[in-house]
């Protein structure tokens, strides 16, 4: 599976939708080649953007579905569906299963290639959704425990 991005830049998106200045990111890509950050790291580190605005134009710029992903969302059979070791080191939330469709959860839509091992291991046709990393993560910990 690859997910098809639009050809708008994330900066783009945020300055089209005012939720970061033009110069800001400007100044974060020029910073890019030092740091080796991503835009959207940059501007929140800077305080330049919010996380939850950065998050909401990676979706848009994926055209796929932002969620804020609780622990009461979490069926413990689904995510067992992809093994723990997996699921943390992609930090990726098996959500919902309905047939041979599996919602799975991420904080990254760029990397492609976790898709297909998702895809690989469980045999299904797999729907992405995007959502903060710390929340995923979380409820990872509620399903599996926490890390030691």
């Amino acid at each position: 599976m690859k997910l098809e991005r639009k050809p708008e830049k994330l900066g783009a998106i945020l300055v089209a939708h005012k939720m970061a200045a033009k110069r800001d990111v400007d100044a974060a890509l020029a910073g890019q080649k030092k740091t080796k950050e991503r835009i959207g790291e940059a501007l929140v580190r800077k305080g330049a953007a919010s996380l939850e605005d950065v998050y909401w134009a990676l979706a848009n710029q994926y055209n796929i579905s932002y969620m804020h992903v609780d622990r009461d969302q979490v069926d413990p059979g689904v995510v067992r569906i992809v093994p723990e070791e997996l699921a943390r080191r992609y930090n990726i939330l098996p959500l919902l299963k309905v047939a041979n469709d599996l919602i799975i959860v991420v904080d990254d839509p760029v990397n492609a290639g976790v898709f297909d091992d998702v895809e690989s291991l469980t045999g299904c046709d797999l729907s992405i959704t995007l959502a903060k990393a710390k929340e995923i993560q979380d409820a990872l910990d509620s399903v599996y425990g926490e890390r030691a």
